[in-house]
């Protein structure tokens, strides 16, 4: 009796995935320091700033929300089969609303310094 209820419990905790969240992301008002539980920062809750700390911070079934700030995510990501994976009822999201993942970015011819011969040097700022 008491196996049959063990069973069943195991069964119905396995079908619910209530551990699944949303991650909010906003490259403009957001910070890494947040929770990203809010889309609008509050306290210490609030959006990350950056992709690459939600995607750190997800789970399976998670969905991540990036707000279109019209600014450019300027980020190089990698996405995992482990963490970034789902169940059938409940996928892994990356909702973009239109953002723009960008990995490049201009340099200004300006901003390249003569080193020797044909070899010039461009710093990024930190």
């Amino acid at each position: 009796m008491w196996v049959r209820i063990y069973i069943l419990l195991v069964c119905c905790s396995a079908a619910t995935h209530s551990w699944a969240r949303d991650i909010y992301v906003n490259n403009v008002t957001g910070d890494d320091r947040y929770d990203g539980n809010a889309p609008v920062a509050a306290n210490l809750y609030g959006p990350y700033r950056t992709l690459t700390r939600a995607l750190k911070a997800s789970a399976k079934g998670d969905r991540v929300i990036l707000a279109n700030t019209g600014e450019a995510y300027r980020e190089c990501i990698a996405l995992q089969g482990g963490r970034q994976s789902g169940y059938p009822d409940a996928p892994f999201e990356l909702i973009g609303n239109g953002a723009v993942l960008e990995g490049a970015e201009r340099v200004s011819p300006d901003d390249w310094s003569f080193v020797a011969g044909n070899v010039f040097r461009f710093r990024p700022p930190r």
